[in-house]
């Protein structure tokens, strides 16, 4: 089950980026460039499976999320705040 915060999370951020990634990196760019879209959208993917886990959730209820914090292969820190 997907709680409330993966879904506005997806709306938000992921679905817009993969619009404009597609727009913007598929048609004639450089490697570079796709490689490092191709990372942000891996980014937005992770942090948003992170946010589906039941105890994030469990920790997540009654709270605002202000920010999330990825190093890769290591951590993905969620900030909070009051609702």
């Amino acid at each position: 089950m997907v709680g409330p915060f993966v879904e506005r999370f997806v709306e938000r951020f992921v679905e817009p980026f993969v619009e404009r990634f597609v727009e913007r990196f598929v048609e004639g760019s450089g490697v570079f460039a796709r490689a490092l879209a191709a990372t942000r959208v891996a980014t937005l993917v992770l942090s948003a499976a992170a946010l589906a886990l039941p105890n994030v959730q469990k920790h997540l209820e009654g709270r605002k999320l202000v920010k999330l914090i990825y190093k890769p292969g290591r951590i993905i820190g969620v900030v909070t705040g009051p609702a």
